[in-house]
This record gives structure tokens, C-alpha cells and sequence, in this order.
């Protein structure tokens, strides 16, 4: 392998849940002849004039993931427990060879006090799934709304839902972490249970796929 080649992500075994629309990594270039009709059939009327933007947008965003180790995009609509309103929500899952062998809780000592060192504040907690730890972090934050002619509300900033979950190998020798968010931030804390279930869920290294699993290998 050439040395200055990045090192491949460690595999694990996934459940993903139903209802998300996985994006092949592998075909980012594709995304505007496979992806810009559904985008254009997916947002306002108002705002389809701009589906070409969504989609370089959503090609620049994916490839900034690949680059950081992900092995699976999703994009999921779902209906809200507490309205008929849509849901849609963005979920990631990547993995890292940590280092050397020691006990997980340690990573994930590490982990939260790196979160504290970059100032990332929001509601954190060390929970434990079954046999290991795993770190729970959710927060909601606000960016810029998007400068596309005709996107909906009024106020200058949209507020996004997200959680991060992250899950160390029982040597402490790896990582993987489940990133979601939605911008319907209201109903962003109906997704918990299902984020904690993936964390619970996952496998180091990826195991055999039985016929019928919910399960991935990545």
C-alpha cells in the first residue's frame, strides 16, 4: 500500500432502520443525473429552480464525509409520532482505527475531553450498552439559511437537531460513530431511541449478513 495512502476504515456491523435512502459513496458523480429528479420532486415549488444547487451542495457535503471516513449516508423521511408533519433527517456512519489496545473507557475519557478542548457544548452523557460504553452527545444548533431563491421561513437562521453517538471496539482499538440530524429540530428528541439502537447494534469487526437482516456490513 502507498504510505501516503489514508488508512482504510475499519468495518462494522450496522442495523440501519428502516425508511433511509442510502447514497453510494462510490457514485457521488452521479448524484445529478441520479438524484436531481427526486430532489426536484422532494422540495417546494417555490424553490425547484434551485434543485441544481441542492445537488452540487449535496456532492461537495458527501465528498467532505468520504474524506473523513464514512461508510454510509442516508437520507430518511419518516412521519412524526406527534403530527402528520414529515420528517427529514441525514444520517451518517463512519469508523477509526483509534490506536493501540487498552479499555474502551478510556477512549472514551479521551473522547469527552476533546469535546471539551474544541468548546463543543451540549448534552452529553457515557451510557452504557450492554457489555461496553458508549458516548451520547446531542445538541441543536443554527446556521446561515441557505441562499436559494424562494427557501421557506423567514428568519435568517434554521436550527438543526443533531446526535452523535460513539461506540469503541471492545480492545479500544477502534471507533465507530452514528451522526443524525434533522433541521425540523422540534422533532429531532423522537429520534433518540433509534440512535441508540444503532449504537447498540454495532459490531466490530463487520459480522456475516444472515438473509433478511436489517443489518449492513461497512
Amino acid at each position: 500500500m502507498d504510505d501516503n495512502e489514508p488508512p482504510r476504515a475499519p468495518t462494522v456491523g450496522i442495523d440501519i432502520p428502516p425508511g433511509y435512502y442510502e447514497i453510494p459513496l462510490d457514485q457521488v458523480a452521479d448524484l445529478g443525473d441520479r438524484y436531481l429528479p427526486m430532489v426536484i420532486d422532494a422540495i417546494p415549488d417555490g424553490v425547484r429552480g434551485s434543485a441544481s444547487a441542492v445537488v452540487e451542495t449535496m456532492q461537495f457535503l458527501i465528498g467532505t464525509m468520504i474524506s473523513n471516513n464514512a461508510l454510509y449516508c442516508g437520507i430518511g423521511v419518516h412521519r412524526s409520532v406527534q403530527s402528520d408533519e414529515n420528517v427529514v433527517s441525514w444520517l451518517t456512519v463512519s469508523s477509526f482505527a483509534y490506536g493501540p489496545a487498552r479499555n474502551p473507557r478510556l477512549v472514551i475519557g479521551d473522547l469527552v475531553a476533546a469535546k471539551a478542548a474544541h468548546g463543543e457544548t451540549g448534552h452529553l452523557e457515557i451510557i452504557e450498552l450492554g457489555h461496553r460504553p458508549a458516548l451520547y452527545f446531542e445538541r441543536t444548533v443554527s446556521h446561515g439559511k441557505p441562499e436559494i431563491s424562494g427557501y421557506p421561513g423567514d428568519a435568517e437562521e434554521v436550527a438543526v437537531f443533531q446526535v452523535q453517538t460513539v461506540v469503541p471496539s471492545e480492545d479500544g482499538e477502534c471507533i465507530a460513530v452514528v451522526d443524525f440530524s434533522t433541521a425540523n429540530a422540534p422533532h429531532g428528541p423522537e429520534y433518540r431511541a433509534m440512535i441508540l439502537g444503532m449504537a447498540a447494534s454495532i459490531e466490530f469487526p463487520a459480522p456475516s449478513i444472515e438473509l433478511g437482516s436489517l443489518s449492513i456490513a461497512l
